[in-house]
């Protein structure tokens, strides 16, 4: 409720595109008022755990215009870690492209405005 208070606030004031980041986890993107929101990106390149349970992350490739978001695309990625390198996100394919999108798809579906590729549950080209 607190988030949702403040979400609408950040909306009000012109806010286009919202990304959250701390959980460490995957968590859901909507569109409200239009703007993008998108609640958390992942574990994205963070050294703090070595070999945390989640690796999951994303990259979010959005377009701005005057008005506003013109595009997003969704690229999945996990994060690499030592021995192999440290921290590096590399893009996912095949069936760990797809588990990325269905988890997404699963935190979104509360969301009465999501994302059109996060409806389907077709994996988008990208």
């Amino acid at each position: 409720a607190v988030w949702a208070a403040l979400i609408e606030k950040l909306c009000d004031a012109g806010a286009k595109v919202i990304l959250g980041h701390h959980p460490h986890v995957l968590q859901g993107i909507e569109r409200y008022k239009g703007a993008l929101i998108a609640y958390s990106l992942g574990n994205f390149v963070f050294g703090g755990n070595w070999n945390p349970a989640d690796q999951d992350s994303m990259i979010l490739r959005i377009g701005l215009a005057r008005t506003g978001v013109a595009s997003v695309k969704i690229l999945p990625v996990k994060i690499s870690h030592p021995p192999t390198a440290f921290f590096q996100p590399y893009l996912l394919e095949g069936e760990e492209r797809q588990s990325v999108f269905a988890r997404l798809r699963d935190y979104s579906a509360s969301f009465e405005h999501t994302l059109p590729a996060l409806r389907s549950k077709a994996v988008p080209i990208q």
